[in-house]
């Protein structure tokens, strides 16, 4: 399995809305889910006000194949939540052997 784990600080007052949109049902799990391989997000709010993605793949190359066929859609929604933060910053990224 590949994952992707990204941390977030939300904007004062916008957590609402970065939940339904990172979530596992939100807008960036429904555009992943248009790719063979994706196997799900996890959203977990940390002690500290931040929030942390999970996104799973079958394999890494199942990422790259979605990212070549999505990416305008990719960068949209990227756009479109730029407002929903403060911060973010990939924590990891590669094989997961569990």
């Amino acid at each position: 399995m590949f994952v992707r784990i990204w941390e977030f600080i939300p904007a004062p007052g916008r957590e609402e809305a970065f939940e339904r949109i990172y979530g596992p049902d939100g807008a960036w799990a429904q555009l992943f889910g248009l790719a063979l391989g994706y196997l799900g997000t996890d959203l977990e709010r940390l002690e500290d006000g931040a929030y942390r993605t999970t996104d799973r793949w079958e394999a890494e190359a199942a990422w790259i194949v979605f990212r070549q066929k999505h990416a305008a859609e990719y960068e949209g929604l990227d756009h479109q939540c730029e407002e929903l933060t403060i911060s973010e910053r990939m924590v990891s990224e590669g094989d997961d052997d569990n």
